[in-house]
C-alpha cells in the first residue's frame, strides 16, 4: 500500500525541476539514483534509466555514443526498490525515444513488459519467458 510520503515522493521526482543538472553539480562518484540524458533541442529526455553509480553509467553512454544527448539531469535515490518505481514512472510519462520498452516486473514466472514503436503511439504488452529476459 502506497502511503502520502511515498506518493509526494514519487510526484517530486516525477517533476524535472526537482532534478540536478550535472553541467552545474555533478553526481558524487558512487552515487545511486535516476538519470535523464537530455536533448538540447527541445530540452526532452532522450533516455532515462537508474544506476547504483551514476557518473560511471554516464561514462558508459558517452563512450558507445549510440544515443545522442547535450547534457543529464539526475536524482538521488539510495534504494533500488524506489529507483525502479522512479524509472517506470519517468519513463512511462515521457516516452523517451531510446528507451524501448519498460520492465514491468516478474509476474508468475514471466516478465511483463511495454515495448512501443519509435513514434510512442503504439504499445503492446504481454509476458515472455524468464529465459529471454534482458
Amino acid at each position: 500500500m502506497s502511503t502520502e510520503a511515498d506518493r509526494y515522493h514519487l510526484t517530486t521526482a516525477a517533476e524535472f525541476q526537482h532534478w540536478r543538472d550535472d553541467r552545474t553539480s555533478p553526481a558524487e562518484p558512487g552515487s545511486a539514483g535516476l538519470y535523464a540524458l537530455m536533448s538540447s533541442i527541445d530540452h526532452e529526455p532522450v533516455y532515462i534509466g537508474q544506476s547504483s553509480n551514476i557518473p560511471l553509467r554516464i561514462v558508459q553512454h558517452r563512450r558507445e555514443k549510440r544515443k545522442r544527448f547535450s547534457y543529464v539531469l539526475y536524482y538521488h535515490e539510495p534504494d533500488l526498490v524506489s529507483r525502479l518505481r522512479l524509472e517506470g514512472v519517468m519513463i512511462l510519462l515521457h516516452l523517451p525515444k531510446y528507451n524501448r520498452g519498460l520492465n514491468l516486473g516478474f509476474a508468475a514466472g514471466k516478465v511483463w513488459e511495454i515495448k512501443w514503436a519509435k513514434s510512442g503511439s503504439t504499445r503492446k504488452k504481454g509476458p515472455r519467458s524468464k529465459t529471454s529476459a534482458r
